[in-house]
């Protein structure tokens, strides 16, 4: 569907030139040096499919002056490009203002961060035993996975260090589970009965649960495992 139509043949399209500052200034005034980057990096990807990567300094002929239109109009209706962060970037961006998770009225207003509302929560429901992630994965993330250790995990005298020079991280945990055991056995045995937990009697580290809140008004179950 759309302006792309079968009988444009690949041949036709590719190589697709870049969007040009100039060539589009006066045409197309919305778009913006950051989105006419990122139809670029989606150009060039459309161009590797096609097995015709070659960039094309030419300037673009009619058809594919309106594939660009239409890559364009995808690019504004789609959802912003995600950006990489590391984990206090990320845990920043989650709660908005700091990492104290302080639970101020102001605060809590801010942050995407919201309280336990059991209706809201969805979870699935596992019918059967779960699968182990290393049959499910790529062999590089298997490799990550069963030797973890090494591949993720700080050696002694790195992790030592790292104690001695940062603060204690003090994870965060829903404010109310963490007001009401009964509130926080309920959703425990929630998670239990879906076979999404199970229990052990020697726990290795501890994890927190809390929620963010999702576009459609529900909340999404986020565990702050720092």
């Amino acid at each position: 569907p759309g302006p792309l139509t079968v009988s444009m043949r690949s041949r036709d399209i590719f190589p697709l030139p870049h969007l040009s500052a100039q060539q589009y200034s006066k045409e197309s005034p919305a778009i913006s040096p950051g989105l006419r980057s990122a139809t670029n990096r989606v150009i060039d990807s459309l161009s590797e499919l096609s097995g015709l990567s070659a960039l094309c300094a030419t300037l673009p002929s009619a058809v594919q002056r309106e594939s660009h239109q239409f890559i364009l109009r995808q690019m504004k209706l789609g959802r912003p490009v995600a950006i990489v962060s590391n984990p206090r970037e990320a845990a920043q961006s989650l709660l908005k203002r700091r990492l104290s998770y302080d639970d101020s009225p102001s605060d809590q207003a801010y942050s995407l961060a919201k309280p336990y509302v059991k209706d809201l929560v969805p979870l699935p429901s596992v019918g059967h035993e779960a699968p182990q992630v290393v049959d499910v994965i790529d062999l590089e993330g298997r490799s990550v996975i069963s030797g973890f250790e090494d591949r993720i995990l700080l050696d002694a005298q790195s992790w030592g260090r790292l104690l001695d020079s940062e603060p204690a991280v003090i994870p965060y945990m829903d404010v109310k589970l963490r007001a009401s055991i009964d509130t926080y056995e309920d959703f425990i045995y929630t998670l239990y009965i879906k076979n999404m937990i199970r229990f052990t009697a020697e726990p290795i580290d501890i994890v927190t649960p809390f929620f963010a809140a999702k576009k459609d008004g529900r909340l999404r179950l986020v565990w702050d495992r720092r």
